[in-house]
């Protein structure tokens, strides 16, 4: 077996000791604002009917994108899903979702933006509903 050379030991250790990412408190978190403009808290729509998801997102880093659901508050299951990869400080969003629903339904908008590539997240929903 052949020693490790000082120096390559001394340069290994020092890319580790390099790799170490520094803990934030909470005031360095990065955060984000989101506005939903549409559709508005408790706004019904009519079965057939496209519903225009329009929101403005604003945060204090390069965002990474954004996520659109909309999903049934009864049985909870996911009726439209949008993502949207785009890297910038503001995103608008702007998404169509037609409803095709033969029931009336407690729906709720959820959007979604991701601060980082670790997970930290923000989001907002809109409760509406849906009457055929």
């Amino acid at each position: 077996m052949t020693p490790i050379p000082l120096s390559a030991g001394i340069l290994l250790l020092s890319v580790f000791c390099a790799c170490k990412k520094k803990e934030l408190t909470s005031a360095e978190q990065p955060t984000a604002t989101i506005i939903i403009a549409n559709p508005h808290p408790e706004q019904e729509i009519k079965g057939g009917t496209k519903l225009a998801i329009q929101a403005q997102i604003k945060g204090d880093v390069n965002l990474h994108g954004y996520e659109v659901f909309i999903v049934d508050k009864q049985s909870l299951d996911t009726l439209f899903e949008m993502d949207n990869h785009t890297h910038a400080e503001e995103l608008q969003v702007n998404e169509i979702w037609v409803d095709t629903l033969s029931q009336a339904a407690d729906l709720e908008v959820f959007v979604k933006t991701e601060l980082n590539h670790e997970g930290a997240s923000v989001t907002k929903t809109v409760s509406f509903k849906s009457r055929p």
